[in-house]
């Protein structure tokens, strides 16, 4: 995986981050994006120690703006989507774009791993969690 700051069309507001993704070594692969808000990450840093745990996950649901790319079942497989999806908060420059590609080649090239497999069952296993029922004991 690789991840990367851009610069934000509005830096005082947001952090936004982009990257490529292959899960795991596995056959599924994503470019993703995220934009995070300032406002509440520096509330974030400075919670008291003894503030609730319910009031540091409020903050926390608040953090991430947008969150593109996330789900390999629903993957951002180009760029131009990517890029789309971010244009509220941030241009890709051509240098990023080409690095993305860079990291798509090395990272799509890479062998395969144990662990490849593995990821490869739990995603598709997500899709059909819902349809398998399970007979409970009479």
């Amino acid at each position: 995986m690789s991840r990367y700051q851009i610069e934000a069309l509005n830096p005082q507001k947001y952090d936004v981050y982009i990257g490529f993704d292959l899960a795991g070594g596995s056959s599924f692969w994503t470019f993703f994006g995220q934009v995070l808000d300032l406002e509440i990450e520096s509330q974030l840093d400075n919670l008291p120690p003894d503030v609730p745990i319910e009031e540091a996950e409020e903050l926390e649901e608040k953090l991430v703006v947008l969150w593109v790319g996330s789900d390999y079942r629903h993957p951002i497989r180009s760029i131009a989507q990517l890029e789309q999806l971010l244009a509220p908060y941030a241009q890709i420059t051509p240098d990023m774009k080409q690095q993305l590609l860079d990291d798509q080649e090395r990272e799509l090239h890479q062998p395969k791993t144990p662990l490849s497999g593995f990821v490869e069952l739990f995603v598709r296993s997500q899709d059909s969690a819902n349809s398998i029922q399970i007979d409970e004991p009479s």
